[in-house]
């Protein structure tokens, strides 16, 4: 009697092994992915060291995964990037580097990223949070549809005096 073994193997699919809690095959599936550069990996590795499932909780290690996916565009390794930043896991605690990911993720579409924003902008001035986003716009690679970059200079307030108007003004000829 022969047994056919083929599909009896381990699977190959990290996120199946995750969602059954094996942690320790997810981890072994999601590692040479992550090396390779897949940012969807290295997110999932972040989380794993995180939380300490498959390995003990390391919020070093969670943050180097978190980072490389952040900087590659992931706007929910942003998020957790920020998370650590603004809870001082892993890294020192800073505010406007945590600021700087929430509003990265948050204008890619991360639907928990704008309550982080809102609860740090009372821990920064308006310049701080405009570093921040300045910061942030090199790692906004997809933005959604009610985010487009400022592209001219704001609105000037009423009452004040309009500069262009006046350099023109002094341009011309008196006479």
């Amino acid at each position: 009697m022969s047994f056919l073994l083929a599909g009896c193997g381990a699977s190959d699919d990290p996120q199946a092994a995750f969602e059954a809690g094996d942690y320790e095959r997810a981890h072994e599936l999601w590692l040479p992915r992550a090396e390779a550069g897949d940012a969807e990996a290295q997110n999932a590795l972040g989380t794993m060291h995180y939380l300490g499932l498959g390995s003990g909780r390391d919020y070093r290690k969670a943050q180097r995964w978190f980072e490389q996916a952040a900087r590659q565009g992931h706007p929910g390794a942003q998020r957790n990037l920020g998370m650590l930043y603004s809870d001082g896991r892993g890294v020192e605690r800073d505010y406007i580097e945590a600021y700087s990911w929430f509003y990265a993720a948050d204008k890619q579409g991360n639907a928990s990223a704008d309550a982080y924003i809102k609860s740090l902008a009372s821990k920064l001035t308006p310049n701080q949070q405009m570093k921040a986003r300045r910061m942030a716009d090199r790692y906004i690679l997809n933005p959604t549809a009610d985010y487009l970059p400022e592209l001219k200079p704001p609105e000037l307030e009423s009452g004040t005096k309009d500069m262009r108007a006046t350099d023109n003004n002094a341009n011309q000829d008196p006479g």
